[in-house]
């Protein structure tokens, strides 16, 4: 008897990953141009290859089960080696260099990364710059989607962010100590000072990058978080999970689109009354006499006339 193989396809993690990701299974299959049944009975093959349920089903779509989540991770890590593998050995040059960095919103991190950049004397390279959340880059260098995490540790957060970062095997190496500091308007009066206290920026609105579904003051990544403002401007430069690149439920919703503006096929009258009726200017009881005196003949013409989509004019 043929022995029935348990291994995990490299195909199977790359459905499971987009599913994850779009969270429904048609919506998975459409983007990878398979059809849904194919997609399901994949994800069915995975969860019983496991031994263990890594979605849960309804009709609004799939959540990830806990050990799903925990799937996905390791998922995300071995589809992303075997693409450094594909990209560094499989018709590459040996001299193209790979680095990934995901940070929090700091200009200093963006200035640092453009000269790495510049200063790159390799002959291909490939670097990917990444601003997210506080939680997002701690699990980006936990799966190796990035090599460096940048983010931002105190007094108030450092037993917080130093049990998350035991917790992923990350490794926290200090860079340098910032001085608080602000951003504001050069024509703001508060910019020609060489200080400003908290009372002066007390009527003024606050910026704060938004944490997702892991807020916590712990995540956050401005100082004096735990502080109330007046005014208070949060700002998601983060979409849903799975959500690279150009939006997929926004390229979903321009076929919906596309769809809804092809003009809908006329539908065949089932008698000359219909046909009749949609001739401007007749009413109901007019165009109902006008079948009866045109007898079966008019009732025929009437019906091969909307059949082939010319205007019926009537005996």
């Amino acid at each position: 008897m043929a022995r029935v193989s348990n291994d995990i396809t490299l195909q199977q993690l790359r459905y499971f990953i987009e599913v994850a990701t779009e969270g429904s299974m048609s919506a998975a299959a459409d983007l990878l141009y398979v059809s849904q049944p194919t997609m399901s009975a994949a994800m069915k093959d995975l969860e019983t290859r496991i031994g263990r349920p890594l979605f849960t089903r309804s009709a609004r779509g799939v959540v990830l089960t806990v050990d799903g989540v925990e799937f996905l991770g390791y998922a995300r890590q071995v589809v992303e080696q075997v693409s450094l593998l594909e990209q560094r050995y499989v018709g590459r040059q040996a001299s193209r260099r790979l680095l990934g960095v995901s940070a929090q919103h700091y200009s200093f991190a963006v200035e640092a990364f453009v000269r790495m950049v510049e200063g790159a004397a390799a002959d291909e390279y490939e670097f990917s710059l990444r601003e997210t959340r506080t939680w997002d880059i701690i699990e980006d260098v936990r799966t190796l989607r990035s090599e460096v995490g940048i983010l931002y540790r105190n007094d108030f957060n450092k037993q917080v962010l130093g049990k998350l970062l035991r917790d992923a095997g990350v490794v926290f190496t200090p860079l340098f100590v910032a001085e608080p500091h602000i951003f504001v308007s050069r024509r703001n009066p508060i910019a020609a000072r060489e200080r400003a206290t908290l009372a002066d920026l007390e009527d003024l609105p606050r910026l704060t990058f938004d944490q997702g579904a892991n807020n916590s003051f712990y995540l956050a990544e401005e100082i004096l978080s735990t502080m109330s403002s007046k005014r208070e401007i949060r700002v998601s430069g983060q979409r849903p999970p799975g959500r690279r690149g150009p939006s997929r439920p926004s390229r979903r919703a321009a076929r919906r689109s596309a769809r809804r503006r092809t003009p809908p096929r006329r539908s065949r009258p089932r008698s000359g009354y219909r046909a009749a009726k949609r001739r401007p200017g007749r009413s109901r009881a007019s165009a109902a006499r006008t079948v009866r005196r045109g007898g079966s003949r008019g009732r025929r013409s009437a019906c091969r006339g909307a059949r082939s989509g010319a205007p019926w004019r009537g005996r």
